[in-house]
């Protein structure tokens, strides 16, 4: 698995629960009467996350087909299951997963343009 698709891997539910997470830390903190360092922590890790989940919105938005598009949208950003991909886009589930593969090999093969070369 190369490096973007790791990172793909990582990014998936990010935007599902990230107010949730925030305010569930700003309520510990205010449940405990200040600061909880190990919440420091974790806002870091998460900061770090956002920045990750940003830079795939991105590369997928590069990609050149809408079918690509929603096959990365559905898969990465809304973490769905091979099938539940295939459900959404309309087709078979061999097929999305070629497609998956040839945005794959598109991103590869355009790096700077798919902003992948400063990963």
């Amino acid at each position: 698995m190369g490096d973007f698709e790791k990172m793909l891997e990582g990014c998936g539910s990010l935007h599902k629960d990230a107010e949730a997470t925030v305010e569930a830390i700003l309520a510990l903190q205010e449940r405990h009467g200040g600061e909880i360092p190990i919440l420091y922590d974790f806002a870091a890790n998460l900061d770090d996350i956002f920045v990750q989940a940003s830079k795939v919105e991105k590369i997928v938005a590069c990609l050149p087909s809408g079918d690509l598009r929603c096959i990365f949208t559905a898969r990465y950003i809304y973490e769905m299951s091979w099938e539940e991909v295939a459900e959404a886009v309309n087709f078979s589930l061999q097929h999305a997963q070629r497609l998956h593969k040839q945005g794959i090999e598109w991103i590869n093969n355009n790096e700077e343009r798919a902003g992948t070369h400063a990963l």
